[in-house]
């Protein structure tokens, strides 16, 4: 244990931005790795039509708390002294509190509306308390984040990954009211663990109303620009569910939220431990005119990461899913093959979509998420019109694929990095890429036919390709740390 510390000490002393990472991942990394053994066990627990209806909830619940804290909690590692960041987290739980009222009431008048299309009627009324308790996460996320506590942070998500596994596993026998309890525990303990780390720390006194005017106007294009630009990527992200449910059933939203589920863990495990802690570090970096080195230094890191499994998971996703959480959840497995490279250029554009903030360019990322918005339902509706949800979700991904190409590029010219880096380690990464599938690529495009039918074959050949890119993100990592 004593070896473990003093490597870690030793890594900080290096480059601490790494080592916020590294403390940020570890612990994120093992509620992943909890979630992810859990899966086989709660997919054959309940049903594609379950897990439609707990997408069809989180997707209401993550659309509305993006209003939650009118993206004051975005200001709040903005100020250089704690009395002012102080104000804005105040600022962001008042917020908080005023929209998980509203929405109690805008329930209670349009219940039988808003219930029409979805079989939420029953769950609705737990929507309130869900949009409170994420706000409160967010808010005391990043007061914890600008503290630099990343290690509380990764405990945080290791008790929720946990509280909503044993929900789960316990209430199966309530169907999709068992998810969502999970779901909503998952929320409290989190926003719980933060709230004690803060008030413990620090004393919060109600502001005057002079600090919150000022606090308001100073951070005013966070509500202004950032709230609509991140309503819109919510609900580009959230449209397949909301449409397959409409157009085709449940089950099919089902199938898409396992799949989108499994697609995002990557981003969640790193993806989002090198947002935040990008971040905390981008305004200072910025004040030193070197956003441009930490951001180009982030992508080629993200990039690297991405490219391998991104194609392990095109190739192989249909006999992974069939195989890990039963035959029923095959088509899951095609509508991933299908969205990997969506998650690959999210991977990427995630933890440095942040710059924009940084370099006060919200407009600018207000119309990218308004092009998104517009092309995500375009796309599903092409899909509807051809009456397969499989063209729905293969337009869909090509389409943001390219907008998310569009945000990164216009990014790097707002940096001053040439197009002639950034695709040079495109180049060089796909190449690794393909060599450390190349037993994958083997099977896939040489010896399909003959191996179709050999399921152990194909076992063999998905274990091969991971144990290389182990191997490659092996050395990934020791080169971080140098």
């Amino acid at each position: 244990m004593n070896k473990i510390k003093k490597k870690l000490l030793n890594v900080k002393n290096k480059n601490s931005f790494y080592y916020n990472v590294l403390s940020l991942t570890g612990g994120t990394l093992l509620a992943q790795l909890i979630a992810i053994i859990s899966m086989p066990f709660i997919t054959r627990l309940y049903t594609p039509d379950d897990f439609g209806i707990l997408a069809t909830f989180i997707a209401i619940i993550s659309i509305v708390s993006i209003m939650a804290n009118f993206r004051y909690e975005l200001a709040i590692v903005l100020p250089k002294y704690d009395n002012q960041a102080r104000v804005v987290l105040f600022i962001a739980l008042c917020f908080t509190l005023i929209i998980s009222i509203l929405s109690v009431i805008i329930i209670g008048f349009f219940i039988e509306t808003l219930s029409k299309e979805n079989n939420l009627k029953e769950y609705l009324y737990l929507v309130p308390l869900s949009i409170f308790f994420i706000g409160t996460y967010q808010s005391f996320n990043y007061w914890a984040t600008r503290k630099n506590n990343f290690i509380l942070i990764a405990k945080t998500k290791f008790i929720q990954v946990f509280s909503m596994l044993i929900a789960h596993l316990s209430l199966y026998k309530l169907g999709s009211l068992g998810l969502i309890i999970g779901q909503l525990l998952s929320q409290i303990m989190g926003g719980y663990k933060l709230y004690k780390y803060a008030s413990k720390k620090n004393k919060f006194k109600i502001p005057t109303f002079k600090r919150v005017k000022w606090a308001l106007y100073k951070y005013r294009n966070f509500p202004k620009f950032n709230l609509i630009g991140a309503l819109l990527d919510n609900i580009s992200a959230r449209t397949p569910i909301f449409l397959l449910t409409i157009y085709f059933n449940p089950s099919h939203a089902g199938l898409y939220a396992i799949a989108d589920r499994i697609l995002t863990l990557p981003i969640q495990l790193i993806g989002r431990s090198l947002s935040s802690v990008y971040y905390a570090e981008a305004p200072k970096a910025h004040r030193n005119r070197k956003l441009g080195d930490l951001t180009f230094q982030i992508y080629e890191k993200t990039v690297a990461l991405a490219f391998p499994i991104t194609i392990l998971v095109m190739l192989s996703s249909p006999t992974i899913f069939s195989i890990i959480f039963g035959h029923k959840w095959e088509m899951a497995g095609y509508y991933a093959s299908i969205l990997s490279i969506l998650m690959y250029i999210t991977f990427i554009a995630s933890p440095i979509g942040s710059a924009y903030t940084v370099l006060e360019k919200q407009n600018s990322w207000t119309y990218f998420q308004l092009l998104i918005f517009l092309v995500s339902v375009l796309a599903i509706y092409i899909g509807v019109y051809l009456n397969n949800s499989i063209y729905s979700i293969m337009f869909y991904s090509i389409g943001n694929f390219i907008c998310w190409c569009m945000i990164l590029v216009y990014l790097f010219r707002k940096l001053e990095i040439k197009a002639f880096r950034y695709l040079k380690v495109q180049f060089s990464n796909f190449i690794i890429s393909l060599v450390v599938n190349f037993p994958l690529l083997y099977i896939f495009y040489i010896e399909y036919e003959k191996s179709e039918k050999n399921i152990i074959y194909w076992i063999f050949c998905i274990i091969l390709s991971s144990l290389l890119i182990a191997l490659r993100y092996i050395n990934i990592i020791k080169g971080s740390f140098k």
